[in-house]
């Protein structure tokens, strides 16, 4: 059976349909406020319950300088106090005693001081006025000449990696050190040096440290060893011959190993080759210190 609608009916049904829709859409509009306001319920139950447990507050994602700056700033090994950084054993006292210097105490020092010491630059001397510029032979002679004098100097000459122990201070609290594991590929020159002893331990001027919210910073321009990286290592016993420093490396990290500051480059088999003929002209009493 058909029905029809009068148009009065009809009237009253759209209006009922109006109706229905308006309120439909209230209820929307109060079912997004009513979520709007529980979760800004719930994050504030969050961040109160991570302030009452002691927990860190929730982060806001970072630019990428400031992750950078928090990567180096976690990169700095974090100890509880001052008193962590004293030496202990013999040998870490022995390297105070010989890295200590004269000076303010670091403790002393303004928050975010870096001390630094210049290094020491290899100037070569000006040829006399009218003689002919060096060979290439000239140059790869005294270059190798140069490589003797350090490898002599040393007690031992290795290739090897560095992995950092303990950053520590001198005697007088005017400077850090950082003593490193050297996990040891060859030994190229051993004068004095136990070469069964594992780990070689070595410290290395200059060191950087947090001590809680403070962070403790001594350099020495122009750089040194990179942790992990392949390097020709030059170890001298110092204090007696009771403990070791590094006083010299060599990056192995690029095919070609330049005579810097003689204008010659040698490729990294052939530098090591120079290194293992240098270490059979020293004699033992050379390195002595």
């Amino acid at each position: 059976m058909r029905v029809r609608l009068r148009p009065t009916c009809f009237r009253r049904g759209a209006a009922g349909a109006r109706a229905r829709a308006f309120t439909k859409d209230e209820d929307h509009e109060g079912n997004r406020q009513r979520l709007s306001a529980l979760s800004a319920l719930i994050v504030s139950c969050v961040l109160a319950a991570c302030s009452d447990m002691g927990l860190p507050p929730i982060a806001t994602p970072k630019t990428a300088e400031e992750q950078a700056r928090q990567a180096m700033l976690e990169a700095i090994p974090l100890v509880a106090d001052f008193q962590a950084l004293a030496a202990v054993t013999p040998e870490e006292k022995a390297r105070a005693a010989y890295f200590d210097r004269a000076g303010q105490p670091l403790l002393e020092q303004p928050p975010g001081a870096v001390i630094e010491f210049p290094g020491l630059p290899v100037v070569l001397a000006a040829p006399p006025p009218g003689a002919p510029p060096p060979t290439r032979q000239d140059n790869m002679r005294a270059f190798e000449a140069s490589v003797a004098t350090g490898v002599c100097r040393a007690d031992a000459v290795a290739v090897g990696q560095l992995t950092p122990v303990r950053v520590l201070l001198n005697l007088s609290g005017t400077w850090l050190f950082t003593d490193y594991s050297i996990a040891i590929e060859r030994w190229l020159r051993s004068n004095g040096v136990e070469t069964s002893r594992k780990p070689v331990i070595a410290g290395l001027s200059g060191g950087h440290v947090r001590v809680g919210e403070r962070i403790l910073s001594t350099t020495v321009s122009g750089g040194g060893p990179v942790t992990g990286e392949r390097m020709v290592l030059h170890l001298c016993l110092v204090q007696g011959k009771t403990a070791l420093v590094l006083c010299g490396s060599t990056s192995l990290r690029e095919d070609t190993i330049s005579g810097d500051p003689y204008p010659v480059s040698l490729a990294r088999e052939e530098y090591l080759r120079v290194l293992e003929r240098a270490s059979t002209t020293c004699s033992s009493s050379t390195s002595s210190r």
